[in-house]
C-alpha cells in the first residue's frame, strides 16, 4: 500500500513521511487500523484512494476507501 501511495503522490509521500523513523511509526498505526481487513481488500482500496483523489489519503480516507472498492464489486458495506 505505502509502495503504491510512493509511486504516485511521489511529492506529496515525501513531504508526509520526510523521515525513515516517522514513516515506521505512521505505518505502524496504520498496520493497527487496518488489521482486521484482509489484505487483498486494502489493496483494493488504496487503489480506489489513487483513482479517486488527487492526494495522499489520511487514515481515515483509507478506511472509507477499503469500504467503497468492496462496494464496486457489488459487495454491501459492512
Amino acid at each position: 500500500m505505502f509502495a503504491l501511495f510512493r509511486l504516485n503522490y511521489n511529492n506529496q509521500y515525501y513531504a508526509a513521511y520526510p523521515d525513515q523513523s516517522q514513516l515506521v511509526q505512521i505505518k505502524k498505526l496504520w498496520l493497527e487500523a487496518l488489521a482486521e481487513l484482509p489484505v487483498e481488500q486494502i489493496l483494493r482500496g488504496a487503489k480506489h484512494a489513487i483513482e479517486h483523489s488527487e492526494y495522499l489519503p489520511t487514515l481515515n480516507r483509507m478506511i472509507e476507501s477499503c469500504q467503497a472498492g468492496l462496494s464496486e464489486y457489488g459487495l454491501p458495506d459492512a
